[in-house]
């Protein structure tokens, strides 16, 4: 399972939202519509949940990143997430957990 996670010994000034955003197979486009609106700057972190081939890898982040005026990354377990970034889960994942 990926848990996205702040940095514990963060103080509560630096807390921010983390904006899901769930889209079937064929969402890239209203994904890339929405983002287009949100500044670089928002103070916001995002994690993209689309329906992705298991068998494929995701190309997802890199289409993203030419679309969206921020940092795009996948999301690994663990990872420290950070205000400003757009993150995607990984091809291959059914509800937070590989198969």
């Amino acid at each position: 399972m990926i848990h996205l996670a702040t940095a514990a010994n963060e103080s509560a000034s630096k807390a921010f939202p983390l904006v899901d955003i769930g889209a079937s197979a064929g969402g890239l486009e209203a994904i890339s519509e929405l983002m287009a609106e949100i500044p670089a700057v928002s103070g916001m972190a995002f994690l993209v949940v689309q329906h992705l081939d298991p068998s494929r890898p995701s190309l997802l982040p890199e289409i993203l990143a030419k679309r969206v005026s921020m940092p795009v990354l996948e999301a690994v377990e663990g990872m420290i997430v950070e205000a400003d970034h757009l993150y995607v889960i990984p091809a291959n994942m059914i509800c937070g957990s590989p198969p």
